[in-house]
């Protein structure tokens, strides 16, 4: 019933100095109900907790359920790699505009 991941770093972005990372998580499980996934994080995954919190704000995940066929399944979301980019690249354009926007604090 244990879990196995892993975290592959796939480039990042530099917002107003800070550097935010972007990575590529694959996790999978054999408990009941668990699924393969791979998904975009903002969160090096280090244990169950990072994890958790990384696979709950997940900006893309694919799930991958365990069955007979799972092969082909697997095949199919590998092409969406690409979409797997866009969407990091449209997270990071959304941190860049939230950053650029300047707070007035006299509202």
């Amino acid at each position: 019933g244990g879990t196995v991941f892993m975290t592959l770093a796939v480039g990042g972005v530099s917002i107003k100095g800070d550097e935010i990372r972007n990575y590529l998580l694959v996790s999978d499980g054999k408990a009941s109900g668990r699924a393969l996934k791979v998904a975009v994080v903002k969160e090096r995954v280090v244990c169950a907790n990072t994890l958790m919190a990384a696979e709950s704000s997940a900006a893309t995940m694919v799930k991958i359920p365990h069955r007979p066929g799972i092969g082909a399944d697997y095949n199919f979301w590998v092409s969406y790699v690409a979409e797997f980019k866009k969407a990091l690249d449209a997270t990071d354009a959304q941190l860049q505009a939230m950053a650029n926007v300047k707070i007035d604090e006299a509202k």
